[in-house]
């Protein structure tokens, strides 16, 4: 009578059941075999799937930002300045409050654009750049490594990939991340404004995009 159910058990020692039992049981079990170990992603995480506005791949990861999710209650959380993380090569898993990246949240500002380059992401809001550490792709120890006022962007479209790292545009000119440190490139060599400002500020708008010619090797705006 009954039915009959076939169980995977992993460890050491013998096997403790028989026809008789009502359950398993494991001898020495392998402690590694944890939920977290084995799906990547906690067992209390509150919502698995994220709705966002941009999205990057680093470090096996995908990241989310400016993004909305159920919480435990069944409510939409909406929160227009947070990351998540999926676990390693899960790219459409993104658990909360695990995988929850903040920074600096209380600037008031909206992520516009997710872009990654040499191990960091750069994290772009309307007025400030925010670069982060996630070199080791390990979330424990991903750190803010610099902020950068007046470095931020007001649409997605005003930041691209190039070969060696990130470039984007603003009313205050153009910049390049490529690993080491923002580069300002309306400078020349000698700290010159290649550019007037009121000259710059009358050509670049909102309806700008910023776009990349790598066989040109051409930045495009």
């Amino acid at each position: 009578e009954g039915s009959t159910a076939r169980y995977t058990c992993t460890g050491k020692g013998s096997v403790a059941t028989d026809a008789g039992a009502t359950g398993v049981t494991i001898i020495n079990p392998n402690e590694d075999d944890t939920f977290e170990f084995l799906t990547g992603y906690d067992s209390n995480s509150s919502s698995l799937t994220a709705k966002y506005s941009t999205s990057t791949i680093s470090g096996r990861r995908a990241w989310v930002g400016n993004v909305s999710y159920v919480d435990e209650t069944g409510s939409e959380r909406v929160h227009n300045d947070r990351i998540i993380a999926s676990p390693p090569n899960m790219f459409d898993i993104f658990p909360t409050p695990y995988g929850v990246i903040d920074v600096d949240t209380s600037d008031g500002d909206a992520i516009i654009s997710l872009n990654s380059a040499h191990g960091r992401l750069l994290q772009f809001k309307q007025r400030h750049l925010y670069i982060i550490n996630v070199a080791d792709s390990d979330l424990n120890t991903a750190f803010l490594e610099s902020s950068h006022n007046f470095k931020g962007i007001s649409k997605p479209y005003h930041v691209t990939d190039v070969e060696d790292g990130v470039v984007w545009a603003n009313k205050f000119g153009v910049f390049s991340y490529k690993g080491d440190e923002v580069e300002d490139l309306m400078l020349s060599e000698e700290e010159y404004k290649l550019i007037s400002q009121s000259d710059w500020e009358s050509f670049f708008s909102d309806n700008s995009i910023v776009s990349y010619s790598p066989l040109d090797r051409q930045i495009i705006i």
